[in-house]
């Protein structure tokens, strides 16, 4: 359905308020499996899965367990994907990053078809299916419950600790998304009793080499540019927790970035609002990562920025 972020909205005919965004934090998307008895993702032989393959899993041309690792022989049963609704910042951080990168170049809506395919629940001969489900509680305790169950969630620690026993994550092309290697942890996520400082190094966030992470945002409506005092210290009171509990990593402790890039209906154009560049514009869900040095230097060097480039 047609919206607009600025001007007449489509549907109304009102005018869409003015509105600005914080930055938080950066927060990766986590690729998790269930490891019940039954369930074959439970073996070692799952530690990592191509994010080729992952996309093809997402869309429904793969569907057997077996098709995530390399190992020769395995049973051929199939896998129960779970995919997020469509609107939701998990789907589309994941989405964007993943099977819609413009590498991949495919999408988790491949051929379902609304009219029959709501909720979506396709299954397969192979034993697999593909299913919808809403909200981070949903996808964590479904897969938590479904042997041979596969999904993917924000990080946090209260979004897992229900499931430390049932579930593990993957890395994604050998990346692990919260430790420095899958094998340091071998997919078991760590359980926080508060304070838990430095339960994660996020070392591939920090250095931008994991595919699936995004930056969270604070969004707000505002007549002069500045979001409300209250919203400002409920931000700062987020970034402080890290300290406590890393769910997220603090928005000033990352030097690299996504690059921005045009959003239709947005006056100003896409800027990676980086050092002695405009204030940040546009949209980066996507975007490639660049460090920032090389962002200001090129930005000190010619007057451009690294925009408009996708993953």
């Amino acid at each position: 359905m047609a919206f607009t972020l600025s001007g007449a909205d489509p549907i109304s005919g009102g005018t869409v308020p003015a509105w600005t965004s914080l930055p938080v934090g950066a927060e990766p998307v986590v690729v998790f499996v269930n490891t019940t008895t039954n369930s074959d993702f439970g073996s070692p032989n799952y530690n990592n899965v191509d994010r080729f393959v992952l996309s093809n899993l997402v869309n429904g041309t793969l569907t057997r367990t077996r098709d995530v690792t390399n190992v020769a022989g395995l049973p051929s049963n199939g896998a129960k994907v779970f995919l997020r609704e469509p609107t939701s910042g998990t789907y589309n951080t994941f989405e964007f990053n993943i099977p819609g990168s413009v590498e991949v170049g495919t999408c988790q809506e491949l051929n379902v078809n609304p009219a029959v395919d709501n909720p979506l629940n396709q299954t397969y001969s192979t034993g697999g299916s593909r299913e919808r489900v809403i909200g981070t509680g949903e996808m964590v305790s479904t897969v938590g419950a479904t042997a041979d169950g596969i999904g993917y969630a924000f990080w946090s620690t209260g979004n897992f600790a229900k499931v430390l026993a049932s579930t593990k994550y993957l890395s994604v092309d050998g990346v692990d998304p919260l430790n420095y290697s899958w094998y340091q942890s071998r997919g078991a996520f760590p359980n926080c009793v508060a304070p838990c400082p430095g339960l994660i190094p996020f070392v591939n966030v920090l250095n931008g080499s994991y595919p699936a992470w995004t930056i969270l945002r604070v969004s707000c409506y505002t007549t002069n540019g500045v979001c409300p005092a209250g919203v400002t210290s409920l931000v700062s009171g987020a970034q402080k927790e890290y300290s406590k509990v890393p769910d997220l990593v603090p928005v000033n402790l990352m030097n690299v970035f996504r690059s921005h890039f045009d959003r239709p209906g947005e006056l100003a154009p896409a800027s990676n609002g980086n050092a002695g560049e405009p204030a940040e514009a546009g949209g980066d869900e996507g975007g490639a990562v660049f460090t920032k040095n090389a962002d200001a230097d090129l930005f000190a060097d010619t007057g451009m920025q690294f925009t408009n480039r996708k993953q």
